[in-house]
């Protein structure tokens, strides 16, 4: 992603948890949900959650994307070295083991 793109995200990550509020108010109001979910008692959590979510986004556009794609890369390709015997146990088949 080039500098400018970077920058024109980072300066509208701010309007994204405003926007998903919305859609998620139409959604419910469209299958008459917003009286029985507690919409507004969970607000306060739905909003942290999408600043924090908008603010990892940005993180992510001027973080180091090359180390993290080598970092993810191995639990991609390796995912058997990167659990413990435990779930590798769980993950293989029967026979396997």
């Amino acid at each position: 992603m080039n500098w400018g793109t970077k920058f024109v995200r980072t300066l509208l990550a701010p309007l994204v948890p405003p926007l998903r509020v919305g859609r998620i108010l139409r959604t419910l109001m469209s299958r008459d949900k917003f009286g029985e979910i507690g919409f507004f008692t969970a607000l306060p959590s739905l909003l942290l959650g999408l600043i924090a979510h908008a603010m990892g986004e940005v993180a992510g556009y001027w973080g180091d994307a090359r180390g993290a794609e080598m970092i993810y890369r191995r639990f991609e390709l390796d995912r058997l070295a990167c659990v413990d015997a435990i779930d590798r146990a769980f993950l293989l088949p029967a026979g396997s083991r």
